[in-house]
């Protein structure tokens, strides 16, 4: 349970950036993608709630804090940040991407260890799409 309220904090928390992003982008490309992943990060914050909600009480056996990424890493505004904006998103997708890898290796329970895997999978294709539009557009921050 503490597990799945921390991923939907910071899932909330990726998608306000990426609506605050999205706002004051001048580059319709960048806006485009930017608010298609705060709805992206918004339908993650709504999956991890539904999972809560079904697996209230659950228990992951052999969670150990120190194989995830740094709370620092996965709790940070990409619009307040001085690194250039796609690359410091990208870093936050891959952390993402590797706190949900570390809880589909731990987990036992079949519909979290799916759900997991799968948001792992998709922050990996947010930083994909990403570093996509950052080599179509060199100039972009």
């Amino acid at each position: 349970s503490f597990i799945l309220k921390v991923a939907a904090d910071f899932e909330a928390a990726a998608s306000e950036d990426y609506e605050r992003l999205c706002e004051t982008a001048s580059d319709p490309g960048l806006k485009s993608l930017l608010k298609a992943l705060a709805i992206e990060e918004k339908n993650h914050l709504h999956r991890l709630r539904q999972e809560q909600t079904e697996l209230a009480d659950a228990q992951v056996p052999g969670y150990q804090q120190d194989q995830l990424p740094a709370k620092e890493e996965l709790f940070h505004d990409v619009a307040g940040h001085n690194e250039p904006l796609i690359r410091h998103a990208v870093e936050h997708e891959l952390a993402t991407a590797r706190f949900y890898k570390e809880m589909a290796r731990v987990t036992h329970l079949p519909s979290l260890n799916r759900a997991f895997a799968s948001l792992a999978e998709e922050e990996i294709e947010h930083a994909r799409r990403l570093q996509d539009y950052q080599a179509k557009t060199p100039s972009a921050t």
